[in-house]
C-alpha cells in the first residue's frame, strides 16, 4: 500500500519566501526527515516506509486557516485519502489556535492520518504523542495572543502620538526615515481632491467613477492595501467611497475603524478618532460639504445634486384663489414631441397650469425693482433674522434636552446592570424574566432617544447649512436674476420664503403679496415678451391690523 506524506511549510511575511528564507529551511528539514524515516523503516518492522510526499505551503497569507489556501487544500486531500501523514517543521506552522487544530485532529483521526512535529520530536500515532501535542498547543495559543497583545498596545500607543498606524492610502506615502509620518503625494493629492470635488457636483460616486475614467485617472502605481497589487486601474466605487469618508485627509486617524458603533469597549480596543501630526490635504469645508451630502442621499435614497437641477422655488408659497380651502400648488414635468422638459406649477383641484420658468422669472423681476426699497430690505432682514435665531435656538435646546436624556438612560442600564453581580442565585429565573423587560423597555427608550438626537441634529445642520448672511441677502435683491440659479436649494428657498408672503393665483391675475404690498400679474400678459405687473397698495380691514388683499 503506497502511503502519502504532507509536507506543511507556511510562513507570515513574504520576505521569508527567499533562497535562504525560513520556507526554504523548512522544506529541507522535511525532506532531510522524510529521508531518514525510509531509511530507519528498512531496518524496523514498526515502521513503514513512505511512497512520496506532497508539499503544501502558503505564504502571506495570516494565521486564521481560512485565509490558508494551501492549507484548505491539504484539508481536501486528507478526505479524499489521498494523504496518510501530515508533517511539519513545528506545531505552530500548523496551527497555534487550539479550535482550529482540533477541527484539524477530528478530521486527520477521522480518515486515520498521523500528525508528525519535527521540532518537537512527536507524532499522534502514540497515545503520549497525542497528549504532548495538546499540551504543547496550549503554549503556542497562549503566545500568540500575548504576541498579538503587545503589538494591538504598541500600535494604540504610537496612534496617540499622532503617528499613523495602519497601511498607506491614497494621497500620502511614509517617511522612510520617521516611522508613522505620512508625506503628501502631489499627483494624488490632486487625484483625492478631484474625487471630493466630482461628488459635490454629480452627487453620485458611480458618477464620479465615470467622470475619472473619462479623464483617464488610474489608481497609484503602487502598493496600497487589500487587494491593490500596485498596478494602475480604474477607480473602483468602494475605493472611491472609502476615499471620501476617510478622515484622514484632514489629519485624523480612525482608529478600530471596524469597531464603529460598537459600545462598552476598552481604550486600544474601541473606536476612536485621534489628530495625527501629518498634513491635511483636503479642506475642512469641503470634507464636511461631502459628509453632509453622503448623509442625505443615503437617508432620501435618492441623488440630491440630481434633485437641484430643476428647483420649483415657488412651491410652498403659491394657492389657489379660486377653489374651496385654497389648496396649494403642486408641481409637475412634462416633455415635447423634441424631449424638452417642461416644469408646471398646477392647481390639484381645478387644473388651472401655467409653466414653472415664466412664472418664476415674473417675480424674479419684481423682486429686483423691490431691491431698490431699503426700508423693506431692512424690515425684511430684520424678520429674517429673528425667525433664524428662534428657530436655531429652540433646535439647540431641544437637542440639549434629549443629550441630558440620554444620559439618564445610561444610568438607569448601569443601574440594572449592577443588579446582576449583587442577586442570589435563588431568584436567577425571576431576575431574568424582570431583567429582560427592563432591558426591553430601556432599549426602547434609548433607540427613540437616539433617533430624536439625529433628526434635530439633522435639523440644526440644515438650518446652518441654509443661513442667509443679511449683507449678502441684500445683494443677492439687487441682483437675483443673476445669483438665484447658483444658490443651494436651501438657500434659495429661505431667501424667496422670507420676501414673499403669499401667491394666490384667481382666472386672469396672479397675486404676490410682499410686505405691505400686493403686485398682480395680468394672466394674459405671463407668456407675451412684454412682461408687466401692476403695483397695488393693501387694503386693511378695520376689524383688525393684519394685511388683507382687496376684495
Amino acid at each position: 500500500m503506497e502511503k502519502t506524506v504532507a509536507l506543511y511549510l507556511r510562513v507570515s511575511t513574504k520576505h521569508q519566501d527567499t533562497p535562504e528564507g525560513s520556507l526554504i529551511s523548512q522544506e529541507q528539514r522535511l525532506i532531510e526527515w522524510y529521508d531518514y524515516h525510509n531509511s530507519q523503516a528498512k531496518h524496523s518492522k514498526e515502521k513503514d516506509p513512505y511512497s512520496n510526499y506532497v508539499i503544501y505551503k502558503d505564504v502571506e497569507t495570516g494565521t486564521k486557516a481560512s485565509k490558508r489556501p494551501s492549507y484548505n487544500r491539504m484539508l481536501a486531500d486528507i478526505k479524499m485519502g489521498k494523504i496518510h501523514t501530515v508533517a511539519a517543521a513545528s506545531i505552530s506552522r500548523l496551527n497555534r489556535n487550539l479550535r482550529e487544530f482540533y477541527e484539524l485532529y477530528d478530521i486527520t483521526q477521522q480518515h486515520n492520518v498521523d500528525i508528525f512535529s519535527q521540532k518537537e520530536s512527536f507524532d499522534t500515532s502514540t497515545a503520549i504523542g497525542r497528549a504532548i501535542l495538546k499540551f504543547m498547543l496550549v503554549f503556542y495559543e497562549l503566545e500568540s495572543e500575548q504576541t498579538s497583545e503587545r503589538g494591538r498596545d504598541n500600535r494604540y500607543a504610537r496612534a496617540k502620538r499622532g503617528l499613523w498606524v495602519t497601511s498607506t492610502v491614497t494621497g500620502y506615502k511614509k517617511d522612510p526615515e520617521k516611522p508613522g509620518q505620512l508625506i503628501p503625494i502631489a499627483s494624488e493629492v490632486e487625484t483625492v481632491n478631484l474625487i471630493f470635488d466630482l461628488y459635490l457636483k454629480h452627487g453620485s460616486i458611480s458618477a464620479v467613477k465615470k467622470a475619472l475614467d473619462q479623464k483617464g485617472v488610474l489608481t497609484p502605481a503602487r502598493k496600497l492595501t487589500g487587494a491593490n497589487t500596485g498596478k494602475p486601474k480604474s477607480f473602483g466605487t468602494m475605493t472611491i467611497s472609502r476615499i471620501l469618508q476617510n478622515k484622514v485627509y484632514i489629519g485624523i486617524q480612525q482608529y478600530q475603524k471596524g469597531k464603529r458603533g460598537i459600545e462598552g469597549l476598552q481604550p486600544g480596543d474601541a473606536y476612536e478618532e485621534i489628530p495625527g501630526n501629518w498634513k491635511a490635504i483636503v479642506e475642512q469645508d469641503k470634507f464636511n460639504q461631502v459628509q453632509f451630502l453622503l448623509i442625505k442621499n443615503k437617508e432620501s435614497n435618492t441623488n440630491q445634486v440630481k434633485k437641484k437641477v430643476k428647483v420649483f422655488e415657488l412651491s410652498s408659497l403659491i394657492k389657489c384663489g379660486v377653489c374651496k380651502g385654497k389648496p396649494k400648488y403642486t408641481t409637475k414635468s412634462g416633455t415635447s414631441k423634441t424631449k424638452k422638459i417642461y416644469y408646471y406649477y398646477s392647481c390639484p383641484s381645478c387644473k388651472k397650469t401655467f409653466r414653472a420658468d415664466i412664472l418664476e422669472k415674473e417675480i424674479t423681476t419684481i423682486l429686483e425693482k423691490l431691491s431698490k426699497n431699503k426700508q423693506l430690505i431692512k424690515r425684511l432682514l430684520k424678520e429674517y433674522d429673528n425667525s433664524y435665531n428662534h428657530e436655531l435656538s429652540e433646535l439647540k435646546n431641544r437637542l440639549s434636552q434629549l443629550c441630558e436624556e440620554e444620559k439618564e438612560i445610561e444610568k438607569e442600564i448601569q443601574t440594572e446592570t449592577e443588579k446582576f453581580s449583587q442577586l442570589e442565585e435563588t431568584n436567577l429565573e425571576l431576575f431574568k424574566k424582570q431583567a429582560l423587560k427592563a432591558h426591553d423597555a430601556l432599549k426602547e427608550r434609548y433607540d427613540a432617544n437616539q433617533n430624536s438626537k439625529l433628526e434635530v441634529e439633522q435639523k440644526i445642520s440644515e438650518a446652518e447649512f441654509s443661513e442667509v448672511n443679511p449683507k449678502l441677502l441684500s445683494e443677492i435683491l439687487k441682483n437675483l436674476s443673476q445669483i438665484l440659479p447658483d444658490l443651494p436649494l436651501l438657500t434659495r428657498k429661505a431667501v424667496l420664503s422670507q420676501v414673499i408672503a403669499q401667491i394666490t393665483v384667481f382666472n386672469k391675475k396672479i397675486e404676490v403679496r410682499v410686505g405691505e404690498k400686493i403686485y398682480n400679474i395680468n394672466f394674459k400678459k405671463i407668456a407675451s415678451t412684454n412682461k408687466k405687473f401692476v403695483e397695488a397698495t393693501i387694503e386693511r380691514d378695520r376689524r383688525d391690523s393684519n394685511p388683507r388683499p382687496p376684495a
